[in-house]
């Protein structure tokens, strides 16, 4: 990643990582390379604070403030949903009502066994869809086939998510 800053390579210690010389030129460049070192040790410290997975990408995204926004799971159901609408000629209103209703099965899972609203995409592991299907047969008396369908609609979403950046894994090994 640029800095901006262009120093002639004579005056570049290679083993201090800074412009050799008290110049105020060469003051301004280390001060402000020390300032950027501080932003990105901030931001790895932020990541492995949340537990959230990072890699060198997301660091410059966000350095650079172009960093996609976490998104909710309910977020997530409302883009696909709005795709879906969009592209009504290639879904049929009968299916865009059933992944209205996996969305509204999430919801009163998440405010059943979360007690909130939402939870970010982040935040889905394996627990969270098998404790989905016990809720689903358990609350709903939900078979295993219509299980499975929710479970097809949900995970779609979901690498659809991941196609456009807001997941790095599939969170459902």
């Amino acid at each position: 990643m640029s800095t901006g800053h262009a120093v002639a390579a004579q005056l570049w210690d290679k083993k201090k990582k800074k412009v050799k010389g008290s110049t105020l030129e060469a003051h301004a460049v280390n001060e402000s390379m020390a300032s950027l070192r501080a932003q990105v040790i901030m931001i790895v410290n932020k990541f492995l604070l949340t537990g959230q997975q990072f890699n060198a990408e997301m660091i410059k995204d966000r350095l650079s403030g172009k960093e996609i926004k976490n998104i909710t799971l309910l977020q997530a159901c409302d883009l696909y949903l709005d795709m879906m609408r969009t592209l009504k000629a290639e879904y049929s209103k009968p299916t865009i009502i059933k992944y209205t209703n996996t969305k509204q099965r999430l919801s009163e899972y998440m405010r059943s066994q979360y007690g909130r609203n939402d939870v970010y995409l982040y935040e889905l592991d394996y627990n969270f869809i098998r404790n989905f299907e016990i809720f689903l047969k358990t609350e709903f008396n939900n078979s295993q086939v219509t299980c499975y369908k929710h479970y097809q609609r949900f995970t779609r979403i979901i690498r659809v998510m991941m196609q456009k950046g807001y997941l790095q894994q599939y969170p459902f090994q």
